[in-house]
């Protein structure tokens, strides 16, 4: 997928280094690679061991037309050191260092690298990206990037479960890695419990009555604003119009009388002569009669344009108007307070309530929790059983092998009674005598490894009990933290 950003990267390492940085799989990496295998060049991550000796060393290939260091802010020094990089490379080299949100943090103090690179931030998809790539309509596009989100990987997942997954080990990554590596915190568990509670409130998110009445005002204002422009130009255009019209009365009937009195007889005119000076006055006049009532009905037709889109512009507007009001009437909290403030009784009772309501979304959003926790526990408990009765299979079979070893072992006794007898003394010999300590040894060694491996599973299983216990214990004890 080409990013929005593609051109201006590409148009800004042709002057200077470029710090692409942006949230942890925005899709920086992917776009360092894309250009790579457009205009060619070498890609080095500082994570990686076998590139972080090439970076130390310095030993990439100077032929490379583009050199992208990755996760660069990660190494010693690094700032100082790209600085010679940057001065010391071929001309004809470009340098891209990409990073996370970190690197704007990490450049911000110690070397300088101004005059020497020029800052880019790769942020998520946007609406009119994803119509761009996709054709999608824009409420289309934005249903699918409030449902999936804005980041590449769960925007272009197939299902909405995969894209859900790619969220719970981003929400994972973040707290355990960004947050750990900005700050000393030793309770995580306490983090991520402060981060659901802030994304449950973000998404009901409520305003006061008063806040949204002064919302639509300020929305309202700024339209009229806007609208006064396009009055005045009507305004302007019909006033031209009646300007034109006024003024070639003005210029015409005063001219009218300067003919009709030159149309006095004089002494030798004949009616023909008198006549052709009427002709002739009458069409300059008439003429420029024409001219004036031309610009009115220009400047009649401009209003008239002007007044129609104008008209279109006030729909538009309306509708947003509307639809503005309709959404900011699904998350405005319902008021108490019968006056238009709120001051006073009605004020604080308002304030008292809200307090108590948010407080009763704690306590649903920690009950929700419990609610969690306890399915996990019901689950332990039924690995627990589990084992306990795998367990007790075991312990059954091995007091039945116990038991046919036992007979075993009294058969092989009364068969050395029988053989060592007064009766049988004279055909035993020292061969049968040396089989049957044998098999007693062997019975021996089979009953003490029975033992041994009985006591060892035992012990393993009291670890896992163990085990299981604790991990009961601390996902009962998160809730009653929580609270």
């Amino acid at each position: 997928m080409k990013r929005y950003l593609d051109e201006r990267v590409r148009s800004d390492l042709a002057q200077k280094m470029v710090f692409l940085t942006g949230p942890r799989q925005v899709g920086k990496t992917t776009l360092s690679q894309q250009l790579i295998a457009q205009q060619g060049g070498q890609y080095l991550n500082y994570d990686v061991a076998a590139d972080r000796a090439l970076i130390v060393n310095q030993r990439w290939s100077p032929q490379a037309p583009l050199l992208v260091l990755d996760e660069i802010h990660k190494m010693p020094n690094w700032k100082a050191w790209l600085k010679g990089v940057y001065d010391g490379k071929p001309a004809a080299q470009q340098l891209l260092v990409t990073g996370s949100a970190r690197l704007d943090t990490f450049r911000q103090s110690g070397e300088s690298l101004a005059g020497r690179f020029f800052g880019i931030r790769l942020h998520p998809i946007s609406v009119r990206e994803w119509c761009d790539q996709t054709g999608a309509q824009p409420d289309a596009a934005l249903t699918h990037l409030l449902e999936r989100g804005g980041f590449p990987e769960p925007c272009l997942a197939d299902t909405a479960e995969q894209a859900e997954r790619w969220r719970r080990h981003y929400f994972d990554g973040l707290v355990r890695d960004d947050v750990l590596e900005f700050s000393r915190i030793q309770e995580v568990n306490t983090i991520k419990l402060f981060a659901q509670l802030l994304r449950s409130r973000a998404a009901k998110m409520q305003i006061s009555s008063s806040a949204s009445r002064s919302i639509l005002e300020s929305v309202e204002t700024r339209i009229d604003e806007a609208r006064d422009i396009t009055r005045y130009l009507v305004n302007l255009l019909v006033f031209l119009g009646l300007l034109g019209t006024f003024y070639g009365l003005a210029t015409t009937v005063p001219a009218v009388v300067e003919t009709i009195r030159s149309l006095a007889p004089q002494e030798g005119e004949t009616g023909l002569e008198v006549f052709g000076k009427l002709m002739t006055g009458l069409e300059s006049q008439l003429g420029g009669m024409g001219t004036a009532f031309s610009s009115s009905l220009l400047g009649l037709a401009g209003s008239l344009v002007v007044g129609l889109l104008e008209l279109f512009a006030s729909h538009g507007q309306n509708r947003f108007a509307r639809e503005l009001e309709e959404w900011l009437s699904s998350i405005t909290r319902v008021g108490f307070s019968s006056g238009e403030s709120d001051s006073g009784e009605g004020g604080t009772v308002s304030a008292v309530l809200d307090h108590l309501t948010g407080q009763l979304d704690v306590l649903q959003t920690l009950y929700a929790q419990s609610e969690s926790n306890r399915a996990g526990v019901e689950e332990s408990l039924d690995l627990l059983t589990a084992a306990v009765d795998k367990l007790s299979k075991r312990i059954t079979a091995e007091s039945g092998q116990t038991k046919v070893l036992t007979r075993i072992a009294e058969g092989q006794d009364r068969l050395i009674a029988a053989l060592t007898g007064a009766d049988s003394a004279a055909q035993s010999d020292a061969e049968s005598r040396m089989r049957l300590r044998s098999i007693d040894v062997q019975l021996l060694r089979i009953l003490e490894e029975i033992s041994a491996g009985r006591q060892e599973s035992i012990t393993d299983l009291r670890g896992d009990i163990a085990t299981l216990t604790n991990t009961l214990r601390q996902a009962l004890r998160d809730p009653s933290a929580g609270r």
